[in-house]
């Protein structure tokens, strides 16, 4: 975990970097605009001695977030986020489901690469989430749940470093997310064995705030830094 971690916080430092020198030759300038982690469709590569089959997750709620963009040129820029996401999995035992979650609040890192005044792009970059509430339901039939939560539990890692990849056209975005290390906490007696790594598949939408819509040549609110 901690080799994965300082890999990924080595990618947002680099990309960090790299837009910080472009930076300068911008002028600070900045356009701002909502989070591409709308609804997330998540599953999780499971392994151990005593799991399950994954299953399916949809999280359409509470994934919110806001993102700044600063265009180096045309064709590439870099891009860092913030944000809240509802991230988990779901794995069927037998008869038995299992649903286990988090909220984590993360910062992320990427470069983009493509036809940027017509925001047609992909973008590729790192992040790095931290787990604040913990969710666990456990049922064979809805009517019967067990379930439990934890404020800053010690079910899974205090962070979660993430590695991402994705394309926007106009408004929309689609992103690939892979967590590289244990979603649950090593350390956990309860998670013995038991490994999950998360594959996050995010939809969302890349809307822009406008300075001044009757002026084409204003067409996103600039920030200066």
């Amino acid at each position: 975990m901690k080799r994965s971690l300082l890999v990924c916080l080595l990618m947002l430092g680099t990309m960090v970097n790299a837009q910080t020198k472009s930076n300068d030759k911008q002028n600070g300038k900045w356009h701002y605009a909502y989070h591409f982690d709308g609804s997330i469709l998540s599953t999780a590569l499971i392994s151990g001695a005593n799991v399950g089959n994954p299953v399916i997750r949809y999280a359409p709620f509470f994934n919110i977030g806001h993102t700044l963009h600063n265009d180096f040129n045309k064709h590439s820029g870099a891009i860092i986020g913030i944000g809240i996401k509802n991230i988990g999995f779901i794995e069927k035992r037998g008869d038995t489901t299992f649903k286990k979650r988090v909220y984590a609040f993360g910062v992320n890192a990427s470069l983009k690469f493509g036809d940027l005044p017509s925001n047609r792009f992909v973008f590729i970059g790192a992040g790095l989430d931290l787990p604040f509430h913990y969710k666990e339901k456990q049922f064979v039939n809805r009517s019967d749940k067990r379930k439990s939560s934890e404020w800053f539990s010690t079910a899974t890692p205090q962070f979660l470093p993430n590695v991402f990849i994705g394309f926007v056209r106009k408004s929309f975005s689609l992103k690939l997310q892979y967590y590289p290390v244990n979603f649950l906490n090593d350390n956990n007696t309860r998670f013995k064995d038991e490994k999950v790594n998360l594959l996050l598949l995010s939809f969302g939408h890349d809307f822009k705030f406008y300075l001044n819509k009757s002026n084409v040549k204003q067409k996103h609110k600039v920030i200066e830094m």
